[in-house]
């Protein structure tokens, strides 16, 4: 699995680094030895994983939370997460 490329400002300790990434890929997604993703990814027609996870980034994108930046941050990942399925599809034609 990958670590997400998030932008903190330079005041951020490596405690506050942590918690956005906890925030953003939260260790109750991935109890088990795969996560949620990659459970889709490897049950579902493509084009249903892919709906899926438009779905999910256009809902972090129009959320009107408290903390926006945070949900920008989940739809960048998740964005980042079908790109990497997208290449890794294409790879396996």
């Amino acid at each position: 699995m990958h670590d997400s490329q998030l932008y903190v400002a330079d005041e951020s300790t490596s405690e506050d680094i942590i918690g956005i990434k906890d925030a953003i890929k939260p260790r109750h997604y991935n109890k088990g030895e795969i996560d949620l993703y990659e459970s889709w990814y490897l049950t579902r027609p493509f084009n249903e994983f892919r709906a899926a996870m438009e779905s999910i980034a256009e809902r972090y994108m129009k959320r009107d939370k408290i903390d926006r930046i945070e949900d920008l941050d989940k739809c960048i990942e998740t964005l980042t997460r079908l790109r990497e399925y997208e290449v890794r599809r294409k790879e396996e034609e």
